[in-house]
């Protein structure tokens, strides 16, 4: 028995309800991957057969999503901010939330000219990214702003990995790695330090059952554990009247701020999210 592309969305969708807030896109997206065509294409085939061929994979994906799967996992590949970046167990899935980060690290490198290094070699104003995972946020910055010069660290060597392949194929593998427990092992200091640490509570992490790697995830009981760590380390790390911008969960900014005033930082901004949330606080290190 045949069965129409239109058909079996409708079908898929409807066996999604419980495990997707996007059942018939998620349908549509899986099953375009299973046939091979693009997300317009599959649309436009609305009356066409399915194939068995495309039928067999379509349900593989089918079952893993139903099971809690994340969308992103299962293709392989998220896009943030207008880039592809490639996605495995290994890291954490890119959030549009988090492309803030990266708005607010590009304007605050703008205050830093090219300044002479040497009489011959200007020098490029320079950026960490630590906890980088899938290296998206350094990747984009880099990417926006060739002339930056653009590092960053992971503890998890699997991450690394994956952000080297996503810095190879979008900059030219344009992008200096270490592997760090936070900012131990990173050499050098820095105009501007980002970072999206661990900031999730146990409970959370059940909530969210993404099956993304707890150890980015895991922030300890209040979720703020990395950040004790992490602002004391950035203050030796951070040049003159350079900055500190972390992401962090809604409602950890104003505890955030504290341990960046606490450890000597200044003019603390929060910034909102798309939505409304408190995301991103920034401290400068005045000096």
């Amino acid at each position: 028995m045949t069965i129409t592309v239109h058909g079996l969305l409708r079908q898929a969708s409807q066996s999604l309800q419980q495990a997707s807030d996007t059942p018939w896109l998620d349908a549509c997206v899986l099953l375009a991957r299973a046939s091979g065509i693009s997300r317009e294409q599959l649309l436009a085939s609305y009356p066409d057969s399915v194939t068995p061929a495309a039928h067999e994979a379509f349900t593989g994906l089918l079952e893993h999503r139903r099971r809690g799967v994340p969308i992103a996992y299962l293709l392989g590949f998220k896009e943030f901010y207008g880039l592809e970046f490639t996605v495995n167990r290994a890291v954490l899935i890119p959030r549009p939330d988090s492309e803030l980060v990266v708005e607010i690290a590009l304007r605050l490198l703008a205050e830093f000219p090219r300044a002479p290094h040497s009489p011959h070699s200007p020098r490029s104003p320079r950026l960490h990214d630590c906890c980088t995972g899938s290296g998206c946020i350094a990747i984009a910055i880099a990417h926006e702003l060739p002339e930056a010069e653009v590092s960053a660290s992971d503890i998890s060597e699997a991450a690394l990995r994956a952000a080297r392949k996503n810095a190879d194929r979008l900059i030219a593998g344009r992008l200096r790695l270490f592997r760090s427990d936070l900012l131990a092992a990173v050499p050098g200091r820095f105009e501007v330090i980002t970072a999206n640490p661990p900031y999730l509570t146990e409970f959370e992490i059940e909530k969210l059952a993404s099956g993304e790697p707890r150890e980015a995830l895991l922030g300890g009981p209040d979720g703020l554990d990395p950040y004790r760590r992490l602002i004391p380390e950035a203050v030796d790390k951070i040049t003159m009247n350079g900055y500190l911008v972390l992401e962090g969960g809604h409602d950890q900014h104003h505890n955030i701020g504290a341990l960046m005033t606490s450890a000597g930082f200044t003019s603390i901004t929060h910034y909102r999210d798309l939505g409304g949330n408190l995301r991103v606080t920034v401290g400068r290190m005045e000096r």
